[in-house]
């Protein structure tokens, strides 16, 4: 397959090249936990229904429209309500999504339900939502149309738990991939195209959400850490469980736009705990289309390689990191006995990064980041203030050997 666009190289060519190789140590000892950042609750509230038993007069009714207002103690960026059809699905009716101030930010019909009778609505800024459901005829489908919401996920202003893998201690180097200004520079453009397949990965169990990253290898594959599929405190074995890929959200555009490309994922094809890697089989919630994937490097990268890192580090927007190289291009597994699963980079990270795309000059994936110093059990890492990516390579290895059938889906180069 083809490779990345030549001018891609300019990633490369923004970096000063200067990192040491470092000798191998010991495997390390098991992780305390899963290295994720926790981003508020996922709140269950009493089931509130929405309708077409109320009277209408035009053109709107307030008492007609059910509102979910969250904590006004608690700002929230935005909020996503989980809706559940239980009747209706044969009838035609609109269900508008409005904001506090009734601008309509989304709009479902039963064809939005046809594949399953649940979903999670768009994000919604602020601290409330509006429904309101509308007949488009007068059928006896129609007027049975009953949806139900009975959760919420209330997106803070930041996480409650971060470990911070800087360099230099309360002076990240990365920054925002889009940040607010008018004039956008070539080499800027360059980069911002590199984050159009990385995504935002909110999962979420019982009343706990979390926050990772990970990025389109495919067309509708996506790939994270495995240590991303479940709470902080959960138990290994419940990693990826149905559940969780049910109700994960990915946003390939939280970016600081005001628009939204949501995915969700419809199957884990394969994963493993010692290499920390899910991919998942994703499919788009609204009318976003497909997500562009990135090139995948099957070969591995070598000491002092230049490296770019997109992610979400604390679960703000799409950040970029650069100006960083490859140390020790192989090192450890995060657990179990393997040697040589990953490489280490000293690029600034922290919770919420993990599962972020760590590309070489030209552009492709060769790793994926997923643990930073500082909340390692690894005393060599602490010291040395490096973190690690797991090797791309050594995916792509275990992937042929589990689960040769998607090989020919990956976007690969060598």
């Amino acid at each position: 397959m083809r490779g990345a666009a030549p001018w891609i190289g300019l990633v490369g060519a923004l970096a000063a090249a200067r990192a040491s190789a470092q000798p191998s140590p010991s495997p390390s000892p098991a992780p305390r936990q899963n290295r994720v950042t926790e981003i508020g609750q996922r709140f269950q509230i009493e089931p509130r229904v929405v309708d077409l038993t109320c009277e209408r007069p035009a053109p709107v009714a307030k008492k007609c429209l059910v509102s979910l207002i969250h904590d006004p103690q608690k700002p929230a960026r935005y909020m996503r309500a989980h809706l559940q059809l239980e009747d209706g699905l044969a009838g035609a009716w609109y269900l508008t999504v409005r904001d506090s101030q009734y601008h309509a930010l989304e709009v479902l019909t039963p064809a939005d339900f046809q594949g399953s009778p649940r979903r999670w609505t768009g994000r919604i800024p602020g601290n409330m939502v509006r429904f309101d459901l509308r007949p488009k005829d007068s059928s006896a489908q129609t007027a049975r149309a009953r949806i139900v919401i009975s959760e919420y996920v209330a997106m803070p202003a930041s996480a409650t738990r971060a470990y911070y893998s800087l360099q230099v201690d309360n002076l990240p180097t990365y920054r925002a991939l889009f940040p607010e200004e008018d004039q956008v520079a070539e080499e800027d453009s360059a980069l911002r195209v590199l984050g159009d397949s990385v995504a935002f990965v909110m999962g979420s169990r019982g009343q706990v959400s979390w926050c990772c990253s990970g990025v389109v290898v495919g067309d509708d594959l996506l790939l994270t850490n495995w240590h991303c599929g479940g709470p902080p405190q959960g138990p290994p074995e419940l990693q990826w469980s149905p559940d969780v890929c049910k109700d994960l959200l990915l946003d390939l555009s939280w970016d600081g736009d005001a628009l939204s490309r949501e995915f969700g994922c419809r199957e884990v094809i394969a994963k493993d705990r010692e290499r920390d890697y899910a991919l998942l089989r994703i499919a788009p919630l609204g009318a976003g289309g497909r997500a562009r994937p990135v090139p995948v490097r099957e070969t591995p990268p070598g000491a002092n390689e230049p490296l770019t890192v997109i992610h979400h580090p604390v679960c703000l927007p799409k950040r970029i990191s650069d100006g960083c190289f490859v140390g020790q291009a192989s090192y450890h597994a995060w657990v179990g006995p393997l040697t040589d699963v990953d490489f280490t980079h000293k690029c600034d990270t922290e919770s919420g990064s993990s599962g972020g795309a760590v590309l070489d000059g030209q552009g492709r994936l060769v790793g994926l980041h997923h643990k930073g110093f500082a909340d390692s059990d690894d005393l060599e890492a602490q010291q040395g203030r490096f973190n690690t990516a797991v090797r791309l390579d050594r995916i792509l290895e275990h992937l042929r050997a589990q689960r040769p059938d998607v090989m020919d889906q990956l976007t690969r180069v060598r």
